[in-house]
């Protein structure tokens, strides 16, 4: 079958703890096929602790930090990490929305503006991609089509940015506290990307 073809299907296979924590993109999550297996998306802000809103990344984090800390000892393990952020939040205004500790990040920096950021950069583009219906047209004009909101989104995509960061750091910090930094292989990667304008 085609997920007994996946890393994590013949990592489980072979004897490793097997867990997925963050964004799932595939259709349905399959739990059972985890065994430790949380997903979530789509918001910066969910809903976990008795209804109260926390933060993506934060979620990230700490479901990572407690993979790590529960794994049986005696079983090499494999864990995805991944992190929503700092994908945009399409259906919100702000689109990017980072947590307020992140606020005085990059606040007196102005975020260079690429050259081609203008209407006559839009006009050399083929013409489906200048049609108001466009999905990256649509998109443009929601985060960067003037100077106010490119300053804004790309500042708070920056502090989302360094917010996995952030993350990323204390769960390396875990690995080496308990003595698996060096025999840990750690892969860093994307689906996501953007050209900011």
């Amino acid at each position: 079958t085609p997920w007994a073809e996946t890393f994590p299907a013949m990592l489980r296979d072979k004897g490793y703890w097997v867990g997925h924590v963050g964004k799932w993109h595939c259709g349905a999550f399959p739990k059972e096929q985890f065994d430790f297996g949380r997903a979530y998306a789509g918001k910066h802000w969910i809903a976990r602790d008795k209804g109260q809103p926390v933060h993506v990344t934060e979620l990230n984090e700490r479901d990572a930090l407690e993979f790590l800390q529960q794994r049986p000892k005696d079983k090499p393990f494999c864990l995805t990490v991944a992190f929503f952020a700092p994908h945009a939040e399409d259906a919100n205004p702000k689109q990017y929305l980072p947590q307020p500790t992140s606020e005085k990040l990059y606040a007196d920096v102005t975020i260079p503006v690429p050259a081609t950021a203008n209407e006559e950069a839009m006009k050399r583009l083929p013409p489906f991609l200048q049609k108001p219906e466009n999905e990256g047209r649509k998109r443009w004009t929601w985060r960067f089509d003037t100077a106010e909101k490119y300053q804004t989104m790309m500042k708070n995509y920056y502090r989302l940015c360094t917010e996995v960061d952030i993350a990323c750091g204390r769960i390396i910090a875990q690995l080496n506290e308990q003595r698996l930094l060096d025999d840990t292989l750690i892969i860093f990667t994307t689906d996501n990307g953007y050209f900011h304008g």
